[in-house]
């Protein structure tokens, strides 16, 4: 899929233009990602914020194919998996507030969602990619081809389980890992089940965690944006290869991937959230 990011986070550096203490870096860098777009057909941006080296990006390849337009840094993107640090910062979030305990199962704070094993699941099992789950993603291709007929599509919490239920369990909770974008489904239901607020997903994220760190360019999807079905502003379009031909496939209702993916956001937003997330300004050091 065009749009994917690779971000470098080094250090600590406010927001500001390209300011490259060698500039022979950024040359290598942009060597990297112009041959890695060039190969894959993707495109690629890297970002350095590092005292030492300097700040400053690269990009390489095509924000979108037809009519071709060529990435820029400042484009946002959909990023994915990178959607699960705001979530596991969330859940962190309450339980140094004391409203979540880690080791407490997935039927104490959701009840009323038939979701297998959640008598025995735990929180932590979530978390850890652990609780054996079947994933709703990649356990199966329902979701691609429903995205793929029917973009629009609203997914209720009834429905993704209703799925994962129809899936092989992979092994007893915590006895394995194995990666699971379920569990972090689950999760982003538990933080609005659980904060004191009564905000939904987005909103805990949106006043707890972007609002508080000024980034602008990071979109959650809800309701109200109708799940992040387009991108607003300049971005990235998304494709994938069916037999043998990029297919854009950009605006997709993004309900069934929240709190696991979904996401929306840029090279210098991500940047500034691995620092503040990593330097201690999220959450506590016991968290980290």
């Amino acid at each position: 899929m065009l749009g994917i990011s690779i971000l470098c986070l080094l250090g600590m550096a406010s927001r500001a233009e390209a300011n490259w203490v060698d500039p022979s870096l950024a040359t290598h860098l942009q060597a990297v990602v112009d041959r890695a777009a060039e190969i894959t057909g993707m495109g690629f941006g890297v970002r350095v914020e590092d005292p030492v080296l300097g700040t400053g990006s690269v990009v390489a390849g095509a924000a979108q194919l037809t009519p071709p337009l060529p990435l820029k840094a400042s484009d946002r993107f959909r990023i994915a998996s990178c959607s699960k640090t705001f979530t596991a910062a969330a859940v962190f979030l309450l339980k140094e507030a004391g409203l979540i305990d880690l080791d407490q199962t997935v039927a104490h704070y959701l009840p009323e969602y038939d979701i297998p094993s959640n008598h025995v699941v735990t929180v932590r099992h979530l978390l850890t990619h652990t609780s054996g789950l079947p994933d709703h993603n990649n356990d199966t291709g329902y979701f691609d081809q429903m995205y793929l007929d029917h973009p629009e599509t609203y997914f209720p919490a009834t429905q993704i389980f209703a799925v994962v239920r129809s899936l092989p369990y992979h092994f007893a909770p915590g006895t394995r890992y194995r990666y699971c974008d379920t569990g972090f489904y689950i999760l982003h239901l538990m933080i609005e089940r659980l904060n004191t607020n009564g905000w939904t997903y987005a909103q805990f994220v949106e006043n707890r965690l972007l609002h508080p760190l000024g980034l602008t360019d990071t979109l959650v999807p809800c309701a109200t944006n109708d799940w992040l079905r387009t991108i607003p502003g300049e971005h990235a379009l998304g494709y994938i290869p069916i037999e043998g031909t990029w297919t854009e496939v950009t605006e997709i209702n993004q309900s069934w991937d929240v709190g696991c993916g979904g996401m929306v956001s840029s090279l210098e937003d991500l940047c500034r959230w691995g620092r503040a997330l990593y330097g201690g300004s999220v959450l506590s050091s016991s968290s980290l």
